[in-house]
């Protein structure tokens, strides 16, 4: 794949976020950043990020794709989401 400014922008910003993002967020904060990524761009970065395992995904359960950094030295860990706030809690077990 070939390495592009947007796509380093997007690596970036995420691996700079210390919380779980959507692909929309993540489009916003480049927006933000004057960084030049379509929303398209955003998602297909996003997908590679994620097949690299630069970034791990899950669904908050109400069929949105959450994505965090994704770091092998902070080993695994679970999340819980509350249904109704949406704030997810981060536990080893």
């Amino acid at each position: 794949m070939r390495v592009t400014a947007p796509r380093l922008d997007i690596l970036r910003i995420a691996w700079n976020s210390p919380e779980h993002f959507t692909a929309d967020e993540m489009h916003q904060w480049v927006l933000e950043e004057d960084a030049n990524a379509s929303r398209a761009t955003v998602y297909r970065t996003l997908a590679l990020l994620a097949e690299g395992d630069f970034l791990s995904t899950m669904n908050d359960g109400r069929g949105t794709v959450l994505y965090e950094r994704y770091l092998d030295d902070e080993g695994h860990h679970d999340h819980m989401i509350c249904i109704d706030s949406g704030k997810i809690m981060e536990f080893h077990s």
